[in-house]
C-alpha cells in the first residue's frame, strides 16, 4: 500500500478491508451490478483475417459454471470488490487428474500474497501464499489467475490499489459518519454541561447520578421527555445544528475523491455531491456513458487479456 504524504498515521489499518465503508461500497457495488451485464465471449481469427465468434468451447463452459457452488456472476461480482479496492484479483484453478482446469474459485485478496523464489532471485514469481485461517498454503503460480490493476511500483508482483491514494478521505468519511451517529445515539446534540447554581458543589456520586438520569430521560427513544431537577442547575449546550452534524462538505469531498479514483461520476452512484452536477448541464445518460468508458470497459479489457494469458 502506498504511503500517504505528510502523515505517519496508518490510514490503511484504520480503514481495514473497506467493506464497511459506505463511501467505498456504494461505487463498488455499482461496478458489481454493472460489470456482468456484458457476457464473456470467445472469438478466433481465421486465415482470411476475418473474426469468427466461437459458440462452444471448454473455456466458455468453465466461465459459465466456474464451480458447483456459484455462478460466473457471483465470481465476477466478488472479483470486482477485490479489483476496485486492492487492484488484485485471485482465482484458484482446480484441475482434474489430467491437469485440465475444471473449476475456478475466488480467493479474497487480503488472504493471498504473491511470492518469488527464496533460492533463485531470477525467478520473478514461484508461488502464492494463501492464508485463510492462520495456516499458510503454497499454491503454484500456474494454478492462480491473477488479474492486476497495472503494477504497484512498491511491489511489482502486485497490482496498484485504485483507492490507495484516497484512504485518508475514506477514513475521514468513516469518522464523520461515526461522529454523526454518536451524536444521535447519545442525545442528538454534541453534549450538555450541567452545573449547580450559586457555586454549590455536589459529590462525585451525586454528579454521576445526575448524568445518568439526564441520559436516561433524553437519550435514545426518550428525546424530548420532561425532567424535574431536585437541585438548582444551569443547563448549557454547545451551539450546534443538524446541518453541521451531517458534515456535508467533508463527506462530499470524500465521495468525489473515491468516485474519481474509480473512474465513476458520483451522480451515477447516487451521491448527493454528484447529483448537484447534473443540475448544471450534464445529463445522467452522459454520466453513465462516462462510467462505462472510464471503468467498466477498461476493466473488461484487463480481465479479457488476463483470461487469454492465464486460462
Amino acid at each position: 500500500m502506498l504511503s500517504i504524504p505528510s502523515s505517519k498515521f496508518d490510514y490503511a489499518s484504520e480503514v481495514g478491508t473497506g467493506l464497511g465503508s459506505n463511501v467505498i461500497m456504494s461505487p463498488v457495488q455499482w461496478v458489481m451490478r454493472t460489470f456482468p451485464e456484458s457476457p464473456v465471449g470467445l472469438t478466433k481469427t481465421l486465415s482470411t483475417g476475418e473474426v469468427e465468434t466461437v459458440a462452444t468451447h471448454p473455456f466458455l463452459d468453465l466461465i459459465d459454471n466456474p464451480n458447483p457452488f456459484y455462478s460466473y456472476e457471483a465470481l465476477i461480482m466478488a472479483s470486482m470488490i477485490s479489483y476496485s479496492i486492492s487492484g488484485n484479483v485471485y482465482w484458484h484453478k482446480m484441475r482434474n487428474a489430467l491437469g485440465q482446469v475444471i473449476g475456478l474459485w475466488y480467493l479474497p485478496h487480503w488472504m493471498v500474497v504473491p511470492k518469488g523464489s527464496e533460492h533463485d532471485a531470477s525467478v520473478f514469481l514461484s508461488h502464492y501464499e494463501y492464508n485463510p485461517n492462520g495456516v499458510v498454503f503454497e499454491i503454484p503460480a500456474e494454478d492462480i489467475v491473477h488479474c492486476r490493476f497495472g503494477l504497484d511500483p512498491m511491489n511489482v508482483r502486485l497490482g496498484l490499489s485504485p483507492l490507495g491514494a484516497v484512504l485518508r478521505e475514506v477514513f475521514t468519511d468513516d469518522q464523520a459518519s461515526n461522529y454523526s451517529a454518536s451524536m444521535l445515539r447519545n442525545m442528538g446534540i454534541p453534549g450538555v454541561v450541567l452545573s449547580p447554581k450559586d457555586n454549590e458543589g455536589i459529590s462525585p456520586t451525586d454528579a454521576l447520578a445526575v448524568k445518568e438520569k439526564f441520559k436516561e430521560n433524553f437519550g435514545g427513544d426518550n428525546k424530548g421527555q420532561s425532567m424535574v431537577m431536585t437541585t438548582p442547575m444551569d443547563i448549557n449546550t454547545f451551539s450546534f445544528n443538524t446541518q453541521q452534524m451531517a458534515l456535508p462538505e467533508i463527506r462530499n469531498i470524500s465521495e468525489e475523491r473515491v468516485c474519481a479514483a474509480l473512474g465513476i461520476p458520483a451522480a451515477v452512484v447516487g451521491f448527493g455531491s454528484g447529483l448537484e452536477a447534473t443540475k448544471v448541464g450534464a445529463t445522467m445518460q452522459a454520466m453513465i456513458r462516462l462510467a462505462w468508458t472510464s471503468n467498466i470497459i477498461p476493466t473488461q479489457r484487463v480481465f479479457s487479456q488476463t483470461m487469454k494469458r492465464q486460462l
